[in-house]
């Protein structure tokens, strides 16, 4: 039989078949490791009933829920004005600054070393992404602009038109703004 840590803990709590039971009470005498597991299971599971017997038990005061109550509200007044506010707002400013300070700048931990080229790898994806983007809408852009403005008249006349009623309707506005 092979040590098995699930087996001790199934035969502490009564779980095995009959026949498991005995094939493990055999191996226990052959097994020195198992039998000292089992045995520190057992004072284990010995002072956690100990600890958690009736005979230890002690009742608490009749306003005990209130005092932690009004302790708590006590501790997290403070938080409740602008300068304790401030000052948990800079606090965590600062630790944020800090982890990302190590997260970049400690290549000692395999942990940090891979979340920071992560982080890396996706800012470079995101500016990238981004750039390709906007380049690939300025250039639609263009070929449509140019092919509505300059290769129909009509299109030509509206455009004109609808860019003197905006400077109309701007200048309208700036001067009803400075009345009020």
């Amino acid at each position: 039989m092979s040590c098995s840590h699930s087996e001790i803990a199934n035969y502490l709590d009564g779980e095995l078949a009959p026949n498991a039971e005995i094939i493990f009470e055999r191996h226990l005498v052959v097994c020195e490791i198992c039998a000292a597991r089992l045995n520190e299971q057992k004072q284990v599971l010995l002072a956690l009933n100990a600890a958690f017997s009736d005979e230890n038990r002690f009742d608490l005061p009749v306003d005990f829920t209130k005092k932690i109550i009004v302790e708590a509200e006590s501790d997290v007044s403070g938080l409740r004005e602008r300068s304790e506010r401030r000052r948990a707002v800079f606090l965590v400013s600062g630790l944020f600054a800090t982890f990302v300070t190590i997260l970049f700048f400690s290549r000692q931990s395999g942990i940090l070393f891979a979340i920071s080229d992560v982080a890396l790898a996706s800012g470079k994806f995101v500016v990238n992404f981004l750039y390709a983007f906007g380049l690939s809408v300025v250039v639609i852009l263009r070929v449509v602009n140019h092919h509505f403005l300059f290769d129909s008249t009509v299109s030509a006349f509206l455009a004109i038109a609808l860019l003197v009623c905006s400077l109309l309707a701007l200048s309208h506005f700036l001067n009803r703004y400075h009345r009020v």
